[in-house]
């Protein structure tokens, strides 16, 4: 039925990430499926008064950054790290989602130009 969810599908579709594993019997990520899992992983950092949040595409590679603060509410799409100078929340919370998931998130110079 279109626009409803089963939750056997859902199961089906996450199924592929996970294994048995034959010494404990326990669940776990399949080693092979791990980069696939952190590419696709949405993450954030919060301040008091702001929000930076990093959405991969579920198509390809690339990766959104969204700042969003109380004194401008809506979301404004991040190209690279700002300049401190003119925006130093915003850089401040870029700082630190990179210094918090170092490895897993493009650099600066990877990011595509807007």
């Amino acid at each position: 039925m279109e626009g409803k969810i089963s939750s056997s599908g859902r199961v089906s579709e996450g199924a592929i990430f996970y294994e048995m594993a034959p010494d404990s019997g326990w669940v776990q990520i399949r080693p092979a499926r791990l980069h696939e899992i952190k590419a696709t992983k949405r993450r954030a950092v919060l301040s008091r008064d702001s929000l930076l949040a990093v959405i991969p595409s579920r198509t390809d590679e690339t990766v959104t950054y969204l700042f969003t603060s109380r004194q401008s509410p809506p979301p404004r799409r991040l190209s690279g790290r700002p300049n401190p100078a003119s925006d130093p929340e915003a850089a401040r919370l870029w700082d630190a989602l990179q210094a918090r998931f170092p490895g897993d998130l493009p650099s600066d110079s990877e990011l595509p130009r807007m």
